[in-house]
């Protein structure tokens, strides 16, 4: 499977003129280009839930990001860990250097 290397750019908006929305832009050498808007007030929470979802990913099977998405078991936290080293397999090493460290 190819690396995908992108580059990401958050826009805010300048000033209360503009529409109270970020814009994510992402530019993927394998999947293209990508637009995500989010309100502003959003940031803060949607980055506190990827950040806990990367972290319960590094974690033994006892995500509760994925007992709320998938089921609780252990065997339904290890296929979701399995699809996701699959999909993003530079995602697999990350997880194995944080349990090294």
């Amino acid at each position: 499977m190819a690396r995908h290397y992108s580059k990401v750019l958050v826009e805010l908006p300048d000033g209360p003129s503009d529409p109270p929305f970020a814009v994510v832009t992402i530019d993927c050498d394998v999947c293209g280009e990508e637009e995500l808007r989010i309100h502003v007030a959003h940031l803060g929470t949607l980055l506190r839930v990827l950040g806990q979802t990367v972290d319960d990913l590094h974690d033994d099977g006892t995500a509760q990001a994925f007992s709320q998405v998938f089921g609780a078991t252990p065997a339904d936290k290890a296929k979701a860990r399995d699809y996701l080293d699959r999909t993003f397999p530079g995602w697999k090493g990350d997880r194995l250097r944080a349990r090294r460290s």
